[in-house]
């Protein structure tokens, strides 16, 4: 089947997608050092602020089409309420703009990458899971208001600008129809049918990571508590969690080494004081299993063969719903590479109807952390040329 052998080419695929982060990195150390140049570099395009708004950063940047060409970021003082991150999110823009060396009157808008469940029609964010005191947010129009309404702003779900960035510079490139899934602390999403994103009637479409795979009761539950969904199956915290589990049952071990060993070479920061009497089990994380997969241990492996084979039947049950020419998969875990992806693959091989599943490219995405910022940006564009 052409899908099944699109696995050969799998190492190629993401050579290219290290390929395209490097040359988005090259691009942006020198825009940052060198932000007069690059701003007159293409002097008919428009230049967008992105906003990528996270639970641990939030980042500004500059841009011009896929080009960014100066950054800022900060920590989010996600506990201390909506308006300390919006006076963050403000300040960040405002240093974007000295960076690039222009003013508000050379940008086009503002476009707000963020958590939700939020509406990017009236610009609230309902919930905010990693941010205290989030309920009903009107982020739009606050940051709207932090500059006198002097440009147009524009909030949209953070997955979902992700995949708009992939959609028209990166793994998406060329498709019609394409649906982004990243796969991190959780997973998340963003479908784009006939060139437009599909936002649904509140604005929260695209949530395919709490699609359900499990009707047992006894199904691992999600962050938010949903029983059985992929997010539960899948996702960084999932594979974390059931290592975490083996290591408590007295398996693991090779995970656990990978563990100590990162921690040899990563000390943790901040806090230098005495161990407690009794000290705590060590929490290792995806990234440790995924180290310990990669050295051989069958423990390991078969924890990403699990995750891998949820992730598989989600891009089934999304080929055989929705059609797409491309599922374009990012998020951290991606880095695992075949690991991740040769039973994403062979599982929508075995059970996706032949057709569609031929037809479906499932490849990792090409832009990385820069998505959110770029696909922020775009969004601004994209709402223009919509309203």
């Amino acid at each position: 089947m052409q899908l099944y052998t699109r696995f050969d080419r799998l190492p190629a695929l993401l050579a290219l997608s290290q390929l395209g982060q490097m040359t988005v990195n090259e691009a942006q150390a020198a825009t940052e050092t060198q932000a007069e140049t690059q701003a007159q570099r293409q002097p008919n395009t428009p230049l967008l602020v992105g906003v990528d708004l996270g639970g641990t950063q939030t980042r500004a940047a500059v841009v011009r089409e896929h080009e960014i060409v100066a950054r800022v970021s900060h920590p989010t003082p996600a506990a201390e309420g909506p308006a300390a991150v919006i006076a963050v999110i403000s300040k960040a823009i405002h240093e974007a703009l000295e960076l690039a060396e222009v003013g508000l009157s050379d940008i086009g808008g503002i476009g707000i990458s963020a958590p939700g469940p939020l509406d990017p029609v009236a610009g609230i964010v309902y919930e905010a899971p990693n941010l205290r005191g989030w309920e009903n947010v009107p982020l739009r129009d606050e940051v709207q208001r932090q500059f006198n309404g002097a440009l147009p702003v524009f909030l949209g779900h953070d997955a979902t600008l992700a995949g708009l960035a992939e959609h028209l510079y990166g793994a998406g490139r060329g498709t019609h129809d394409m649906i982004y899934m990243t796969v991190s602390t959780g997973i998340g999403g963003g479908i784009i049918i006939g060139n437009t994103i599909v936002d649904g009637t509140s604005g929260t479409a695209g949530e395919i990571g709490h699609m359900y795979l499990s009707m047992s009761p006894d199904a691992p539950r999600c962050g938010i508590g949903h029983v059985g969904c992929l997010e539960a199956f899948a996702s960084g915290t999932a594979i974390a969690r059931d290592a975490n589990a083996l290591i408590a049952s007295g398996g693991g071990q090779a995970i656990l080494k990978a563990h100590q060993a990162y921690l040899a070479q990563h000390p943790p920061q901040g806090d230098q004081s005495p161990a407690p009497a009794v000290e705590a089990a060590p929490r290792v994380s995806a990234r440790d299993v995924a180290q310990a997969a990669e050295e051989g241990d069958p423990e390991a492996h078969a924890l990403f063969q699990h995750a891998g084979t949820a992730i598989g039947f989600g891009c089934t049950n999304l080929i055989h719903a929705l059609n797409p020419e491309a599922i374009v998969i990012g998020g951290s875990l991606i880095n695992a590479g075949p690991l991740l992806f040769e039973p994403i693959l062979q599982t929508v091989q075995a059970r996706a109807f032949q057709r569609p599943a031929e037809m479906t490219r499932i490849v990792p995405a090409q832009l990385g952390d820069d998505g959110g910022l770029i696909g922020a940006a775009a969004y601004v564009r994209y709402r223009q040329q919509r309203a």
